[in-house]
C-alpha cells in the first residue's frame, strides 16, 4: 500500500508504507522542496526538518488527541538552544574581552603610542556599553535602547564606528612615524605631532560622516531613486530636524509607516511616481514650498497632529486616503485637484485655510468631520464630490460657492454656523439625510438643478412571505426598529442604501442578490439570522457595524464585496464561507468570536487594517488567491483546524500577541511580512559598510606598505653593521610588524563571512576574540614583551618583595631597626637599578 499525495509536510508522491519519516531539509540544504520553506527558522540547516509518517496500512499518522493526520514540525527548532547558548557566549566574551582591555593598557609610552591606546580604551568602553544597553539577555525581550531607534542610539553608534576606525589611523600614524624616522630621517629634525593628531583623531571620520550622516542616519535605503527600481520603506521615523531643497520620487516608494516627530522642510516636492502609506503620522510642523503629485499616492492611514503649510498644492494623479485625520492647522496658499482623491474617512478637528479651492476631479468621503474652522476663500467645484458621511459641527464660511457638478452626501449634518457668501448650484444634489440645528446664512443661493431629500424609518413589525426586486430601488436611510422577516427575499435589481440600521431581529430564510446593492452605512444591533445567503452581484459596505449574533446557514460570494469599515463586536458564525469574488476591507476589526466551518478563499481579499480582538475559528481554511493586508494585528487566540495557502499573501504590518494555532499548515506560495524589528541606523544587512571598511583597510595597507620598505632598508643596513641604533630600530619595527596583522586579521584573511553552521561557528569565534581582545594583545605586544618593560617590571615585582620581607624583619625584632634615611633610601635604589640593569 501507498500513502495519499499530500502537500502539508512537503511530501511530494505516494510515499510506499511502511517508511521511514519523510524529512526535508530546510532550503538553505539544496535538497529542499519549495512548500517547506516557511516551515523552518530562517536560520535553520541540514539538521532541523519536517517529518511525517507513513502507516503500515497506507495511511498517514493521525494525532492521537485530535485525530487528524499531523506532522512534526518540533526539528525545526532542535538546535535554537544550541544557537542561543553561542550568541550568549559570544556576548560575555565580548564583555570580558573589553574589560581586561580597558585594565590592561595602562602601559606609559611615547605620544602617538598613548593615543593609539587612548583609541583601544575607548572602544572597550563604548562597546561594552553598547552591548550592555542594547543586546543584553534583558533586553532582548524588551524595547531596548537599539529597538525604539532613540537619538542617544545614534549618537552611541556614530561614536563606536568613529573611534573603531580610530583605531587603525592611528595605527597608520605609527607606520608614517616609523618610516619617516627610518627612511627619510635626513629630512627630520624634530617632528611635529599635531599632523599624527588630525589624521588620527580628525581627518578619519570626515569622509565616513559625509557619506553615513546624508544617506544612512535617517533614511536606510537611498532617498532619491532611479525610474528602474523600488523602494521599501519599512519603519522610516524622522525624529530630528530635516531639511531638502529638492525632493523628487520618479520611482514606486512604499511606506509600511511613516512617522514625522521632527520639522520637515521641503523646497520643492515632486512625485511623479507611486508613492504609498501603510500609516502616515506627522506630530512636528512641516513647510512645502511646492508640492506636486502626478503619480497616485495611497495613504492607509493619515494623522496630522501638527502643523502643516503648502505654499503651492497641485495633485493631476488619484489621491486615495483611508484614513485621513487632521487635528492641527493646514494652510494651503493654492490648492487644485485635477484627479480624483478618495477618503476613507476624514476628520477636521484644528482649523484648515484655503485661499483658493478648486475641484475639478472626482472627490470621494467615505466619512467626513469637521469640528474646527474651516475657511474657503473661493470654492469651485465642477466635478463629482461625494460623501458617505458629512458632519459640520464647527464654523464653515465660504466667500464664493459654485456647485456644477453632482454632489451626494449620505449623511450631512449641520450644527454650526455656515456662511456662504454665493452660493449656486447648477448640477444634481441629493442628501440622505440632511439636518441642519445651526443658522445656514447665504447671501446669494442660485439652485439650477435637481434637489433630493429623503428618510426612510420602520417602527413596526414588517412580514414578507416573498419580496422580489427586479428594478432600481434607492433608500436614502433605511431604519429598523422593529421585527421583520422575509421568507424568500430575493434582489435582481439595483439596491441602495444610503444608511441601513438593524436594531430588532430581521429573518430571512431565503436571500439572493443577483444585482448590485450598495450600504453607504450598515449597522446591526439586533440578531439577524440567514437560511441561505448567496452574493452574485457586486456588495458594497461604506461601513459595516456588527453588535448582534448574525448566522449564515450557507453563505456563497460570487461577486466583488467591498466594505470601507467593517466592526464586528458580536458573535457571526458562517456554516460555510466560500469567497469566489475580490473582497475589499477598508478596515476590519473582530472584537467578538467568529466561527468558521469551512471557509475557502479564491478570489483577491484585500485588508487595509486587520484587527483581531476576540477568538477566531476556522474549520477549514484555504487560500488560493492573492491576500494583502496593510495592517494586521492579532490580540486575541485564532485557531485553524486546517490552514492552506497557495496564492501570495502579504502584510504592511504584522503584529500578533495571542496564540495562533494551525492543526495543519502548508505553505505553497510566498507569503511577506514588510514590517520587522529595525535596528538602529546600522544593521548588518546595510550595504553601506563598505564605507567603514574601506578607510581601514587602506590604513592597513598603507602600513603594510611602511613596514616592508622599512624592512628592506633595515636589512640593507644590517649587513653592513650591526650598530645598537640598528637593533634598536629593528625592535620597534618587530613590535610594530607584529601588531598590524593581530589587529587587521579580520579584514585582511576573511573579509567575508562562511557558509555553513559550523563555519559561521569559528568564524563568529574567532572574530569575537581578535575584535574583543585586541586591547589585552596590544599590551601584551607592546608592554609585557618588549624587553625594557620587563626589566622594569621585574625591578617592581622584586622591590615589592624586598619591602614585604623587611616589614616582616621589623615585626619579628618588636620594633623598628634604627637606619637613617639616607642609607634605607640608597639600598632600595641599589635594589631598583641593580634589577634593572
Amino acid at each position: 500500500p501507498y500513502c495519499n499525495r499530500t502537500g502539508t509536510a512537503g511530501c511530494a508522491g505516494q510515499t510506499p508504507a511502511p517508511a521511514q519519516p519523510c524529512s526535508f531539509a530546510h532550503p538553505t540544504s539544496g535538497t529542499s522542496i519549495p512548500q517547506v520553506r516557511v516551515l523552518c527558522s530562517r536560520q535553520s540547516y541540514v539538521k532541523e526538518k519536517v517529518t511525517k509518517v507513513c502507516n503500515t496500512d497506507g495511511q498517514w499518522f493521525r494525532h492521537p488527541d485530535s485525530d487528524r493526520t499531523w506532522s512534526n514540525y518540533t526539528l525545526c527548532t532542535a538546535y535554537t538552544q544550541n544557537k542561543l547558548k553561542l550568541a550568549l557566549s559570544l556576548y560575555y566574551m565580548a564583555i570580558v574581552g573589553h574589560t581586561l582591555s580597558v585594565v590592561s593598557l595602562s602601559c606609559q609610552r611615547i605620544s602617538i603610542h598613548k593615543n593609539m591606546f587612548l583609541s583601544l580604551i575607548l572602544n572597550s568602553i563604548f562597546t561594552v556599553t553598547w552591548l550592555t544597553l542594547s543586546l543584553s539577555p534583558g533586553a532582548v525581550n524588551s524595547q531596548s535602547l537599539v529597538a525604539i531607534n532613540t537619538i542617544g542610539c545614534k549618537v552611541l553608534a556614530t561614536l563606536m564606528i568613529y573611534i573603531l576606525a580610530s583605531i587603525y589611523f592611528w595605527m597608520l600614524c605609527e607606520g608614517i612615524y616609523l618610516h619617516t624616522l627610518i627612511i627619510v630621517a635626513v629630512f627630520v629634525g624634530e617632528q611635529h605631532l599635531g599632523w599624527y593628531y588630525l589624521l588620527g583623531w580628525e581627518m578619519q571620520p570626515y569622509g565616513q560622516h559625509r557619506c553615513t550622516s546624508a544617506v544612512s542616519l535617517w533614511f536606510p535605503r537611498s532617498h532619491m531613486q532611479s525610474p528602474a527600481h523600488s523602494t521599501l520603506m519599512t519603519t522610516p521615523t524622522v525624529i530630528a530636524p530635516v531639511t531638502m531643497t529638492t525632493h523628487t520620487i520618479t520611482a514606486p516608494v512604499t511606506f509600511a509607516a511613516h512617522t514625522v516627530i521632527a520639522p520637515f522642510t521641503i523646497t520643492t516636492h515632486t512625485i511623479t511616481a507611486p508613492v504609498t502609506f501603510a500609516a502616515h503620522t506627522v506630530i512636528a510642523p512641516v513647510t512645502i514650498t511646492t508640492h506636486t503629485i502626478t503619480a497616485p499616492v495611497t495613504f492607509a492611514a493619515h494623522t496630522v497632529t501638527a502643523p502643516v503649510t503648502f505654499a503651492a498644492h497641485t495633485a493631476i494623479a488619484p489621491v486615495t486616503i483611508t484614513t485621513h485625520t487632521i487635528t492641527a492647522p493646514v494652510t494651503f496658499a493654492a490648492h487644485s485637484i485635477t484627479a480624483p482623491v478618495t477618503f476613507a474617512a476624514n476628520t477636521v478637528t484644528a482649523p484648515v485655510t484655503i485661499t483658493t479651492h478648486t475641484i475639478t476631479a472626482p472627490v470621494t468621503f467615505a466619512a467626513h468631520t469637521v469640528t474646527a474652522p474651516v475657511t474657503f476663500a473661493a470654492h469651485s467645484v465642477t466635478a463629482p464630490v461625494t460623501f458617505a458621511a458629512h458632519s459640520v459641527t464647527a464654523p464653515v464660511t465660504i466667500t464664493t460657492h459654485t456647485i456644477t457638478a453632482p454632489v451626494t452626501f449620505a449623511a450631512h449634518t449641520v450644527i454650526a454656523p455656515v456662511t456662504i457668501t454665493t452660493h449656486t448650484i447648477t448640477a444634481p444634489v441629493t442628501f440622505a439625510a440632511h439636518t441642519v440645528i445651526a443658522p445656514v446664512t447665504i447671501t446669494a443661493h442660485t439652485i439650477t438643478a435637481p434637489v433630493t431629500f429623503a428618510a426612510h424609518s420602520v417602527t413596526a413589525p414588517v412580514t414578507f412571505a416573498a419580496h422580489t426586486a427586479i428594478a432600481p430601488f434607492t433608500i436614502t436611510t433605511h431604519t429598523i426598529t422593529a421585527p421583520v422577516t422575509f421568507a424568500a427575499h430575493s434582489i435582481t435589481a439595483p439596491v441602495t442604501f444610503a444608511a441601513n440600521t438593524v436594531t430588532a431581529p430581521v429573518t430571512i430564510t431565503t436571500h439572493t442578490i443577483t444585482a448590485p446593492v450598495t450600504f453607504a452605512a450598515h449597522s446591526v444591533t439586533a440578531p439577524v439570522t440567514f437560511a441561505a445567503h448567496s452574493v452574485t452581484a457586486p456588495v458594497t459596505f461604506a461601513a459595516h457595524s456588527i453588535t448582534a449574533p448574525v448566522t449564515f446557514a450557507a453563505h456563497t460570494a460570487i461577486a466583488p464585496v467591498t466594505i470601507t469599515a467593517h466592526t464586528i463586536t458580536a458573535p457571526v458564525t458562517f456554516a460555510a464561507h466560500p469567497v469566489t469574488a475580490p473582497v475589499t476591507f477598508a478596515a476590519h476589526t473582530v472584537t467578538a468570536p467568529v466561527t468558521f466551518a469551512a471557509h475557502s478563499i479564491t478570489a483577491p481579499v484585500t485588508f487595509a487594517a486587520h484587527t483581531v480582538t476576540a477568538p477566531v475559528t476556522f474549520a477549514a481554511h484555504s487560500i488560493t488567491a492573492p491576500v494583502t493586508f496593510a495592517a494586521h494585528s492579532v490580540t486575541a487566540p485564532v485557531t485553524f483546524a486546517a490552514h492552506t495557502v497557495t496564492a501570495p499573501v502579504t502584510f504592511a504590518a504584522h503584529t500578533v500577541t495571542a496564540p495562533a494555532t494551525f492543526a495543519a499548515h502548508t505553505v505553497t506560495a510566498p507569503v511577506a511580512m514588510s514590517t520587522v524589528r529595525a535596528q538602529c541606523w546600522m544593521s548588518p544587512e546595510t550595504h553601506l559598510v563598505f564605507i567603514i571598511h574601506g578607510p581601514i583597510c587602506t590604513a592597513l595597507l598603507v602600513n603594510v606598505f611602511f613596514l616592508l620598505n622599512i624592512l628592506r632598508v633595515l636589512i640593507t643596513k644590517l649587513r653592513v653593521t650591526h650598530s645598537a641604533e640598528s637593533n634598536v630600530y629593528m625592535k620597534a619595527v618587530r613590535g610594530t610588524l607584529l601588531l598590524v596583522p593581530l589587529l587587521g586579521i579580520q579584514f585582511i584573511l576573511v573579509p567575508w563571512k562562511p557558509q555553513g553552521q559550523l563555519a559561521i561557528a569559528v568564524y563568529e569565534v574567532v572574530m569575537n576574540i581578535f575584535t574583543h581582545f585586541q586591547g589585552v594583545q596590544v599590551a601584551i605586544i607592546f608592554c609585557f614583551c618588549n624587553g625594557e618593560v620587563s626589566i622594569s617590571l621585574l625591578g617592581i615585582i622584586v622591590q615589592a618583595a624586598l619591602k614585604r620581607h623587611w616589614a616582616q624583619y621589623r615585626f619579628r625584632c618588636n620594633g623598628p631597626l634604627v637606619t637613617n634615611d639616607s642609607h634605607s633610601n640608597f639600598h632600595t635604589n641599589s635594589v631598583t637599578e641593580t634589577s634593572r640593569a
